[in-house]
């Protein structure tokens, strides 16, 4: 089986406490790195997109 894509929650996975989880940024660099589709899910309304992305935009570039 070959992965297609990447769906992940953001609250309790990526981040906690809108900060970061330790390695979630690199995980991410790695997905986009290779050209991954990835999606990323949350059910905290009151932020858009860009906020959500804000934790880990520096270690993407």
């Amino acid at each position: 089986m070959t992965i297609q894509n990447i769906i992940c929650d953001i609250d309790g996975v990526l981040m906690h406490d809108n900060v970061a989880v330790p390695g979630a940024a690199e995980f991410i660099k790695r997905i986009l790195d290779k050209g991954m589709p990835l999606v990323m899910l949350t059910n905290y309304p009151s932020q858009t997109g860009q906020d959500l992305g804000e934790p880990f935009r520096h270690r993407w570039n």
